[in-house]
């Protein structure tokens, strides 16, 4: 209870001498997400841009239809934009597997192709996965022929695609303890120290890292401040439009036209 936290805080603030008690570490790997389909799109474009569904689906098809690049002329950035499927046709992979090696080097590409495989029930596969049609026309190649939304668009679908042939991130998980001398309160911290940045190079999901600085045994820290916190049961966030699509995808009602 309160009485019981605002003691505790009093005691902990008079402790002196706390010290890192113990590192513990584990090799943690990370693999890149699928490339996009509609629902994926809709979602990590509402999530980043606060773009609607419709406003999305609308930038991506003025992409599909193609943009003047000037001395290109007109050309289609990508492909069609209404799909369920995560498949990626075999000369585009080719061509981005080349690109990787050339650009990031040998040792950011995956040794093996990597194939990624639709779970949520039936599907149509009519159309590739949402990609570039040019991996060469990198987001900083086309940004003057578009506009800052259509910019946002292309380069969140160039980087996902990008990323699905990269090697995967590398971490030390780490469990970090913080004892006192008299061992009576212990502080633990879970966190990532980041060993191989792999396909996080180029695109970095969603959500924040916990990543931490590296720590030896022994080492003397400081308390700064002491926090109590009261928790309270709290009722499903409201939907946005990307969790609603993300919902209607997993209990299977609608199509990549109708989200």
């Amino acid at each position: 209870n309160e009485k019981d936290a605002a003691a505790l805080e009093k005691e902990i603030k008079s402790t002196k001498n706390f010290s890192v008690l113990s590192v513990e570490k584990k090799k943690k790997k990370e693999s890149p997400l699928p490339p996009f389909n509609t629902s994926n799109l809709q979602q990590e474009a509402s999530r980043s841009f606060g773009y609607t569904a419709e406003k999305i689906m609308r930038i991506a098809q003025a992409l599909y239809e193609g943009k003047d690049l000037g001395e290109e002329g007109p050309t289609g950035l990508i492909t069609y934009m209404r799909t369920d499927s995560f498949r990626i046709s075999e000369e585009a992979n080719n061509a981005l597997r080349d690109y990787i090696s050339v650009c990031f080097g040998k040792a950011y590409l995956e040794s093996k192709y990597r194939v990624f495989a639709n779970k949520k029930g039936k599907i149509q596969d009519a159309h590739e996965a949402i990609r570039p049609t040019n991996v060469k026309l990198t987001p900083e190649t086309v940004s003057k022929y578009l506009t800052k939304e259509e910019l946002n668009i292309y380069t969140i679908i160039w980087k996902r695609f990008v990323a699905t042939q990269m090697k995967d991130a590398v971490y030390d998980s780490t469990i970090l303890t913080v004892s006192d001398e008299k061992r009576k309160f212990e502080f633990r911290k879970t966190g990532s120290v980041l060993v191989f940045d792999g396909y996080r190079l180029v695109y970095k999901k969603n959500g924040k890292d916990e990543l931490i600085p590296e720590f030896q045994e022994g080492v003397p820290v400081s308390l700064d401040k002491v926090e109590i916190q009261q928790h309270f049961t709290k009722p499903p966030a409201r939907f946005s439009e990307g969790s609603l699509i993300k919902e209607l995808e997993e209990q299977g009602v609608g199509r990549p036209s109708t989200y």
